[in-house]
């Protein structure tokens, strides 16, 4: 992800990083272009999980506090 990020596609334009979660049939679309967006498209059962991670993730230092 930090290299999508930082690096610019070669042909300019958008840049696309697709995560497909195929069991779930769910799919998470980042998109860099003037700023980053993130699309997401199935169920809302899969959203929460990722949602609830994510949050996890980022509310909770890993520091062992």
């Amino acid at each position: 992800m930090s290299e999508f990020e930082t690096t610019p596609a070669e042909q300019g334009g958008a840049q696309h990083l697709v995560l497909l979660f195929r069991a779930r049939q769910s799919a998470v679309i980042f998109t860099k272009h003037s700023g980053l967006q993130i699309d997401y498209y199935g169920s809302t059962g899969m959203w929460q999980e990722l949602s609830d991670m994510l949050y996890r993730k980022v509310a909770r230092p890993s520091n062992g506090s």
